[in-house]
């Protein structure tokens, strides 16, 4: 039976899972065992898995340091993962060669793993990225600033850049593979699909050739029915985090406006819940079937996260963006100047957030401006891109 390994290994929430839950379900009805190497297990219990997937835990560097929510580069965040030194590495790269001999997988598929696919540099096996582009840097970049707001120390990114680098070309050479010049190159494989759109790539300039896989890479992660109460606008569909202070602002000011809205909580407690309990909102903190709530909303409020916004701009559905990360706030930046969403800022008062909603709500134009660009720009069939996908897999599969 052929076996197809997917590598999740940084990051954080569904997104991850949710591109491994689709291609699973590609494979669920062909003889081939999926297996799912995830950083986090348990958020593995809220998605319903074909009968085919087995599950791994992948190695990952649990030392915490303050100083990486602030990396301003690519190779800073890997110094912060295990990449600071020899030792540090080869004990991660050498757990993963452990699970690759242990598999025997016959394709290997990475999202966000780059010391996964430095651990399968020396393995004949072909290797598919399948991944966020904004956590995929092009070959041949190095120290490049991935916060444009803040400001970038370009000689000490450089400094860290030639010191993971170092590292990195040091567990290399007990592979028996050749040294590389730039962290871009960790992300050589022999296929390359990324998530979203050209417009929305913050290395875009830098590709060649890429494969743009818009909206494919997205799935529903939970199955409870999207149920909207009465109120007195079109429905609005949320996903914010508890801990975000902005989330509980935002819901409040749309119940206080008796909005249509559903909203996915995440993480938030039952008391936060029944403080909704007599108004307009539907508010939940069990993930959403989020495949049939797009069908019905009219506008989405979330805080950024790929899956969500890609599904937003190919259906034509304006956004209400409050980031709460570097990647985010470049994608909320880039909605912001095409007109079809709008962005709540991090110190945005609860009367700046009250007036921007009460001006997205009474703004015609970014209703039509939405699915005017999901016409022009965003027109890419998910279910076209996924099939590319899986007759990629299977040409590595017969090979």
């Amino acid at each position: 039976m052929q076996k197809i390994l997917f590598c999740w290994e940084l990051g954080e929430d569904y997104g991850y899972l949710g591109k491994a839950l689709a291609l699973a379900r590609a494979f669920a009805d062909e003889p081939a065992e999926f297996y799912v190497a995830s950083k986090d297990l348990s958020a593995t219990c809220h998605l319903d898995w074909p009968t085919n997937v087995k599950f791994i835990q992948a190695p990952i560097w649990l030392r915490s340091n303050p100083q990486a929510l602030k990396a301003s580069s690519f190779a800073e965040i890997l110094l912060y993962k295990g990449y600071d030194s020899y030792p540090h590495l080869k004990l991660l790269t050498d757990a993963w060669l452990a699970i690759f001999n242990s598999i025997s997988p016959d394709v290997i598929l990475f999202d966000y793993s780059p010391t996964a696919l430095l651990a399968a540099a020396g393995l004949r096996t072909p290797k598919i990225i399948v991944s966020n582009p904004y956590l995929t840097p092009a070959p041949g970049t190095s120290a490049i600033n991935l916060i444009p707001s803040a400001y970038f120390d370009a000689a000490k990114a450089t400094e860290i850049h030639q010191w993971v680098i170092k590292v990195i070309n040091s567990v290399r050479q007990d592979y028996g593979v050749a040294p590389i010049t730039t962290i871009g190159d960790l992300f050589i494989a022999d296929a390359t699909f990324l998530s979203g759109f050209s417009a929305t790539d913050y290395f875009n300039t830098y590709r060649s050739n890429p494969v743009y896989c818009g909206s494919a890479l997205g799935v529903s992660i939970g199955n409870q029915a999207p149920v909207w109460r009465p109120g007195l606008s079109q429905k609005l569909l949320a996903y914010l985090k508890h801990r975000d202070s902005r989330s509980g602002a935002i819901l409040k000011i749309l119940a206080a406006m008796q909005a249509r809205a559903l909203c996915f909580y995440s993480d938030c407690k039952p008391e936060d819940i029944e403080q909704f309990s007599n108004t307009s909102i539907e508010v939940s903190n069990t993930p959403l079937d989020f495949a049939k709530a797009y069908d019905e909303a009219a506008t989405i409020i979330c805080h950024g996260g790929q899956g969500v916004v890609n599904e937003a701009l190919y259906r034509g559905i304006p956004l209400i963006l409050a980031p709460t990360q570097a990647e985010q706030y470049f994608i909320a930046e880039k909605i912001k100047a095409m007109g079809n969403g709008i962005v709540i800022g991090k110190n945005d008062s609860y009367q700046e957030i009250e007036k921007k909603l009460f001006d997205f709500f009474s703004n015609s134009a970014i209703y039509e401006k939405a699915r005017f660009l999901a016409e022009k720009k965003f027109n890419i069939d998910p279910h076209l891109v996924r099939q590319q996908i899986c007759n990629s897999i299977h040409s590595f599969l017969n090979n």
